[in-house]
């Protein structure tokens, strides 16, 4: 039985409040306590709905993480919590949800979940470092869905190579390229042309960006290879590795970004009785409908 459940929470909609507000009563109905991070609560209505703790402590205490949201909000806290083995509960307040496990309205499976009574996807996640002559950055978190070489908010073409365990794999003229794990298979990854991956595939995705060259085309490597960028140009110096579209580093011509798999492994709930094809045509025919009805 689960007892201590955190709560993240994008910012809602006036009509979302009370649809919000009955999950959470249905955990505390099950005698969980909701918790938040003093970080983050006040970004949303959890500031009187959930005991407010240092952002450390709630890792450490938590049991499971509930983010209502889309993929974007899901992924974010799947990074803060991976590392600490929290298991993560989407449920969807977005317009695809495509990592959600649930929608706002299904309440009915709450006391499922607070009894244990869920497996987990443990999903491959990317250590990245960049090295430069005088220093090493590392960013805080690893990344669950993509690492993204571009160049900015002007398309140019970037000039740059990869390498694959020291071994250089190709060399690039393109808008760019993205490593993604088979989480982020389904993300901009495939919007680019890349490859739809289940999930408990153990590889890294190489997607290039508008390749200036027919014979560019994405790769699937080992989970087990180390990738590296080298040599990465672009006229006014103008390149970027964003990280899950959250975090954005600036590349120099002399850096190496390094990605490989890590040791960590974000882990998402599943209660449901549904596989990775299940999951992908009923999100991916939510999409087109949408699509359509917006037409």
């Amino acid at each position: 039985m689960l007892k201590t459940v955190s709560v993240r929470c994008r910012p809602l909609a006036e009509d979302e409040h009370l649809r919000v507000a009955a999950f959470l009563h249905e955990l505390r109905l099950m005698g969980c306590r909701l918790v938040a991070s003093d970080k983050r609560a006040n970004e949303s209505m959890l500031v009187d709905r959930a005991d407010v703790l240092p952002t450390e402590k709630e890792y450490l205490e938590s049991e499971l993480v509930v983010v209502f949201g889309g993929d974007g909000t899901i992924i974010k806290a799947a990074r803060e919590f991976a590392p600490f083995g929290v298991p993560v509960l989407g449920v969807n307040m977005g317009h695809l949800g495509y990592l959600a496990e649930l929608e706002v309205s299904e309440t009915e499976l709450v006391r499922r979940i607070v009894q244990g009574d869920f497996h987990t996807d443990d999903r491959i996640m990317l250590d990245v470092r960049i090295e430069r002559p005088d220093e090493i950055v590392r960013p805080a978190r690893p990344v669950l869905n993509d690492a993204v070489l571009s160049n900015g908010p002007v398309p140019r073409i970037l000039n740059f190579d990869l390498y694959c365990d020291g071994v250089l794999a190709q060399s690039n003229r393109s808008d760019g390229m993205i490593l993604a794990t088979p989480t982020g298979s389904t993300a901009y990854s495939m919007s680019a042309g890349g490859p739809v991956a289940d999930p408990a595939l153990d590889i890294i995705i190489s997607t290039p960006i508008c390749p200036h060259s027919l014979q560019q085309r994405p790769v699937l490597y080992s989970g087990n290879s180390v990738l590296e960028f080298r040599s990465a140009s672009c006229r006014e110096n103008s390149v970027f590795l964003t990280l899950d579209g959250d975090e954005t580093f600036h590349i120099n011509e002399c850096d190496r970004v390094i990605i490989e798999k890590s040791p960590v492994r974000a882990k998402l709930v599943r209660v449901k009785d549904q596989g990775f094809l299940d999951i992908l045509s009923r999100k991916m025919s939510k999409y087109r409908a949408s699509a359509s009805k917006s037409n």
